[in-house]
């Protein structure tokens, strides 16, 4: 097919002859458009400038896209056009034209409930043009572009009318009328604009000629004909209205087609006339017409087909209904008009519903069986050779036949894909309750013709459909009922683990709705019900994601670790749910007393040991971490996963001082150019990356290294800042000299200066834990008396918090000053007294107790304490504690 910019160059060359050409032309490529499209390339000739502007390659390519329906596409051109401050008003006046075409060829391609905001457009476009360019000469050609518009939206109503998809008849009318109404002033001002063209002494370059507007005033005539025959068809059948204007219609098309009218607008009304007679019930007359123009041999070929579908019209509305299905099964065999003429296949459609529309009058079950098929067959080939436009028109008129049958003949059987397209096209109107009837109704027909009465697989996307029906209208509870009933009745189908996936979605909506326990155990039971149905298919690792983020969120963390491990690597949020499976690990705190772990506050070589639970527990964490990465190690460079693996152990490894440091810093600082790179572009697994490679620097003792890296860090985090600084005091823990805490130390220090924003954000209880953090620190670098006076607001602040009076204890006790380790004695004593018997703080006050009188010198009271101990629970604690209560035991005894 050639291009489209052929037609104005045809224009351009040969004038009004051209014009005929180009407009079947664009018949062939827009039969859809049909009048319309064909007068609005007729109306680009009277802008004058067309034919110089056709050779433009802006104008080539927005009819391009145009042609390949990329409409937005051309839309954005036209307006770009029309934003530029040096427009010219001729190229004004031309893009203007362009854009109401674009918004116009668009409206028939969507479905009626989009078209308005076209509509709006056009208004919008026409009523700015009008108001900024009011003495435009050619101000007369953007009206009638808008007239166009409006006749176009009339003939889309009076369709809808003819199939039952609007019931509002006067709001139809009254769009005709205004049409009407619209075109009449066009006349009068096409004719106002001849007279001054007759007046003129000479014509300027932005003056229209007469010639010009007598060809306007033509095009005019014609689609006042238009407007009165769709007025007709408003109006019942045989009415005196519709006679009235039909009688209007045939007026006006004698006048255009005079021997002065364009070509194309003479065969475009022959046709129409043809229309009109027949509305009038001249059926003779129009059959008459129509074989003799079919005769004529300057009959173009792209209007054959349509003046053939009119010929079976004819017939149909005679209800000579085997005569014309006899006349379109001859045409078929005659040539490819299927796909050929959307005329030619949409009026096979029209006389297959008008036979079953009789079988149903007939109350013949055979006839409404068989007429249906063959209707539902000719549907599908439109569907098949033809664009949106065609298709609606057609559904629409088996959907109307359908709804027919259901109220005259309800015990009639109907076809699966009749009963799909009705359900669809009442979706479509709005009718939502009757869609899902109708999809209701063919899964049950389907259902029931199975001979082991189990449900049928090609119910299976009907029943689908209904469920998502209640779910785009927000109907959450009855989806999810929908989709987990046909789900779980056919576990087999390809798509059962998809429609429960609905299910769980639906069920999460209904807890966003409503936040109840009943909905949340709803919730969480279909989520188990999914991994335990279809554990290995693609939605499950979704599900496990969801099923994951819930019990994190509830603060069940090591179930949702689990969940996290269990995605596969294929899954695109495997990283994140690698990296938010050690998030769980790191916020995993034990349910027990006996259990729980030291708050890391408490920051002592002698009192900041974890749980042996709690130690096993993250070691089984980061091996399973490292299996996962094992078969990448060494690897020169890693992929995402692999490196997320291998910082999730690592970032476990730190935070409970599992030691390995070596085998990790290795890894990532062979990784470290990508990893900078990656973190550049805001990668948050690349951030991660970086944070566990400073860290693990302390680890591995290089302070330097690590204190250039945190340097180079910008804009720590809160989070990023506590989980650094926790790794640091660890790792600082499980080192063996003095010298290698003392470092870091003094890094958590310069941690806290670097990351005085995250500080200084951080909400109270966080704010707490850096302060602890940052005076344990100055005590751990020797600086007692400031760690000391750092600690003092904390402590002075919260008196009943154990963890915070129990770390400025063990502050205390670092100092070598007499008088501070009074205090601390004396301090203690009071923690020692208000913790409760034989819990982990009340062993640890009284062990701290003891072991300061012993530093003040008081052997004999510090016997005393761990005799009073070991009097109430002979145990002393169990370890660590009471290997601790031992090892005083020994140096009082050995003396000073």
């Amino acid at each position: 097919m050639p291009a489209l910019p052929a037609i104005w160059l045809l224009i351009a060359r040969n004038g009004n002859g051209g014009l005929v050409g180009a407009t079947f032309f664009y018949l062939c490529l827009y039969p859809c458009l049909r009048h319309c499209c064909c007068l609005c390339v007729a109306a680009q000739l009277l802008l004058g400038s067309p034919a110089i502007a056709a050779e433009r390659n802006d104008l080539r390519l927005v009819r391009s896209l145009r042609e390949a329906r990329l409409f937005y596409l051309a839309g954005e051109l036209c307006r770009d056009k029309l934003n530029q401050s040096d427009i010219s008003p001729e190229d004004l006046n031309v893009w203007t034209g362009e854009r109401i075409q674009n918004e116009v060829a668009l409206a028939r391609q969507l479905p009626p409930s989009e078209r308005e905001a076209r509509w709006n457009t056009i208004s919008e476009t026409v009523a700015e043009y009008e108001q900024a360019h009011s003495r435009d000469p050619r101000l007369i050609v953007v009206r009638m572009q808008g007239a166009l518009a409006w006749l176009t939206r009339a003939e889309l109503e009076v369709e809808r009318l003819r199939v039952g998809t609007t019931n509002d008849i006067d709001d139809v009318r009254q769009k005709l009328r205004e049409t009407i109404q619209q075109i009449v002033e066009l006349q009068e001002n096409a004719q106002q604009l001849l007279r001054e063209s007759y007046r003129a002494a000479r014509r300027t370059t932005e003056t229209m000629e007469s010639s010009e507007l007598l060809a306007l005033q033509g095009h005019l005539v014609f689609y006042l004909a238009h407007a009165y025959r769709l007025q007709a068809e408003s109006y019942p059948q045989a009415s005196a209205d519709r006679a009235h204007a039909a009688t209007l219609a045939v007026a006006q098309l004698q006048n255009s087609v005079a021997d002065q009218a364009p070509a194309v607008v003479v065969w475009l009304s022959r046709r129409e006339s043809i229309i009109c007679q027949r509305l009038l019930e001249n059926y003779r007359a129009a059959a008459a017409q129509c074989a003799h123009w079919l005769d004529d041999e300057g009959l173009p070929d792209d209007l054959r087909g349509p003046l053939l579908a009119e010929s079976i019209r004819i017939a149909i509305d005679q209800q000579k209904l085997d005569e014309a299905a006899t006349r379109w099964e001859t045409l078929l065999q005659q040539g490819d008009w299927l796909k050929q003429s959307a005329d030619v296949a949409l009026v096979g459609v029209e006389c297959r519903v008008a036979q079953w529309q009789a079988a149903i009058e007939r109350h013949d079950e055979s006839g409404v069986s068989r007429y249906q098929q063959l209707a539902s067959a000719a549907v599908r080939q439109i569907e098949q050779d033809h664009d949106a436009y065609w298709l609606r028109r057609a559904e629409g008129l088996l959907i109307e036949s359908a709804t027919s049958q259901s109220q005259a003949m309800a015990g009639a059987s109907t076809s699966g894909d009749v009963l799909v397209r009705t359900a669809e096209g009442l979706y479509r109107r709005g009718q939502v309750d009757e869609a899902i009837a109708t999809l209701d109704k063919a899964v049950t027909a389907l259902n029931s013709g199975t001979q082991d009465g189990t449900a049928s697989k090609d119910a299976f996307p009907l029943a689908f459909q209904a469920a998502a029906m209640e779910h785009e209208r927000n109907h959450f509870a009855e989806a999810l009922g929908r989709f987990r009933t046909l789900a779980l009745q056919q576990k087999t189908h390809p798509r059962a683990a998809e429609a429960h996936r609905m299910a769980v979605l639906d069920a999460a909506n209904v807890l966003r709705e409503e936040s109840s326990n009943d909905n949340l155990r709803q919730y969480t039971s279909l989520l188990e019900e999914h991994l335990a149905n279809w554990p290995q298919v693609e939605s499950a690792d979704t599900v496990r994601w969801w099923q994951a983020r819930l019990l994190q969120n509830r603060g069940q963390y090591l179930a949702a670790a689990e969940s996290y491990l269990g995605i596969r690597p294929s899954h695109p949020n495997y990283v994140q749910a690698v990296l938010a499976a050690s998030d769980c690990q790191l916020q995993e705190a034990p349910s027990t007393d006996a259990d729980r772990s030291i708050n890391p506050a408490v920051f002592s070589p002698d009192m900041a040991r974890y749980p042996t639970t709690t130690l096993e527990r993250a070691g089984r964490a980061a091996r399973q971490f490292e299996s996962l990465w094992q078969s990448h190690r060494g690897q020169a460079a890693l992929s995402k996963a692999a490196l997320a693996e291998l910082v999730s152990a690592a970032r476990i490894r730190m935070r409970f001082g599992l030691g390995d440091y070596e085998m990790v810093w290795s890894e990532l600082s062979r990784q470290a150019t990508d990893v900078s790179q990656n973190e550049s572009d805001g990668g948050a697994l690349a951030r991660k990356a970086r944070l566990v490679l400073i860290a693990t620097a302390a680890g591995v003792q290089r302070w330097q290294e690590a204190h250039q890296l945190l340097l180079d860090t910008p804009e720590l985090t809160t989070p990023e800042l506590a989980e650094l600084l926790l790794a640091w005091e660890s790792i600082g823990l499980g080192h063996d000299t003095e010298d290698a805490r003392r470092e870091t130390a003094q890094l958590r220090l310069d941690a806290l200066e670097h990351g005085a924003p995250a500080v200084q954000s951080a909400d109270a209880a966080t704010q707490r834990l850096f302060g602890i953090i940052k005076a344990w620190s100055l005590a751990d670098t020797g600086r007692i008396r400031e760690a000391i006076e750092s600690f003092g607001p904390w402590q002075a602040a919260l008196p009943d918090d154990g963890d915070i009076q129990e770390a400025y204890g063990t502050i205390l006790s670092k100092s070598p000053i007499h008088e501070v380790l009074e205090e601390a004695r004396d301090h203690w004593r009071t923690v020692a007294n208000r913790a409760d018997d034989g819990t982990p703080r009340w062993f640890r006050a009284r062990y701290a107790l003891a072991r300061t009188h012993w530093l003040l010198g008081d052997r004999e009271r510090a016997r005393e304490v761990v005799a009073f101990v070991q009097a109430l629970h002979p145990q002393l604690g169990g370890e660590p504690i009471a290997g601790k209560f031992r090892e005083l035991l020994t140096q009082l005894e050995l003396g000073p």
